[in-house]
């Protein structure tokens, strides 16, 4: 189930790369029950709220362009919300997990992201422990902070970030400094 889950995705998915003043970096369309086409991406991913901000969105192998804004900033998260603003292509949602949700140690996780600017890419990770943050026991890449990790029922449960620097140990494993995510915690605390 897990595979076909994702392989559906491919075809018209909620993955976005995010372009603000020629920073590149990755954006989820979410789902909140409401008017309105919104995107999540990581807060450090606009260097210039009041500039133009651009998401790219793929579908069936064609390319449109979403002009957006910034909604809202979290005061204690690296994640940022995106009102859409003009968008022609058709928008696939992802619903956010419930702010309960646990994330067990070892638990197969997927994440997407725009590595060094190109399109979407598919990572598969394991849960190593949940801080501040969630940590996971491989590393992002360039561009890919503000790209969605997913719950094994396709529940957005993860931003991810690059908050942290230098590496670390947990459970004596050392882990590179950019395998953190931004918790559902951390993206609830936008509608607060």
């Amino acid at each position: 189930m897990f595979e076909t889950l994702f392989i559906a995705l491919l075809v018209s998915a909620p993955e976005l790369r995010c372009v603000n003043e020629g920073y590149v970096g990755s954006a989820v369309a979410v789902d909140l029950e409401g008017d309105g086409k919104w995107a999540i991406t990581a807060k450090h991913c606009i260097k210039k709220p009041k500039g133009k901000i651009e998401l790219h969105c793929f579908e069936d192998g064609v390319y449109y362009t979403c002009k957006a804004r910034v909604y809202c900033v979290s005061d204690n998260h690296d994640v940022c919300l995106l009102e859409v603003l003009e968008c022609d292509c058709e928008w696939k949602t992802v619903k956010l997990a419930d702010i309960g949700y646990e994330y067990n140690k070892g638990l197969v996780v997927e994440s997407w992201g725009c590595a060094h600017g190109r399109d979407p890419d598919k990572r598969t990770h394991k849960i190593v422990k949940e801080l501040d943050n969630v940590i996971l026991d491989t590393e992002n890449t360039i561009g890919r902070s503000g790209g969605p990790l997913y719950s094994p029922e396709g529940k957005l449960i993860g931003i991810a970030s690059t908050s942290t620097v230098g590496s670390w140990e947990v459970d004596n494993v050392v882990l590179p400094h950019s395998c953190d995510y931004v918790s559902v915690k951390g993206i609830w605390s936008l509608f607060r």
